[in-house]
């Protein structure tokens, strides 16, 4: 196989695994957000929600926020991922459907030469015995 053939095999590999790997992450957020919207939290007057364990007044945390802690995971990110959970599974597949083709046809070399500052295109060469070198 020409070199040529098995870069470019290699690189629409990588691709296929990036994106495999995009997908596996946001079913796993999707499914923290399932899990955490289902756990107690404590009542909403003003700072339960942030209680720590060792307070004075020995309140202890929730479920919701201890298993926040406990991942040490961001209420915003946790926020992020109720939200992704709360959508339609047609709404989420095709999400993550169109994220795949827009990566193919949106991340190319063209574009990522183009993004690096002050790129020249490489002269040509002629490689041949009896060229320059």
């Amino acid at each position: 196989m020409p070199a040529a053939a098995q870069y470019a095999r290699a690189a629409k590999l990588g691709l296929e695994a990036q994106n495999h790997a995009a997908e596996v992450k946001l079913n796993a957020e999707r499914k923290a957000g399932e899990l955490l919207g289902g756990l107690e939290r404590a009542s909403h007057n003003r700072g339960n929600q942030h209680k720590q364990a060792t307070s004075q007044d020995g309140a202890q945390p929730s479920e919701y926020r201890q298993a926040l802690d406990d991942a040490d995971v961001a209420k915003s990110t946790a926020n992020r991922w109720q939200t992704i959970a709360k959508l339609p599974d047609e709404k989420f597949h095709s999400y993550i459907e169109g994220a795949r083709i827009s990566s193919i046809v949106g991340i190319s070399s063209g574009k990522l030469s183009a993004s690096i500052p002050n790129a020249a295109p490489m002269p040509a060469r002629d490689l041949s015995p009896s060229g320059n070198k």
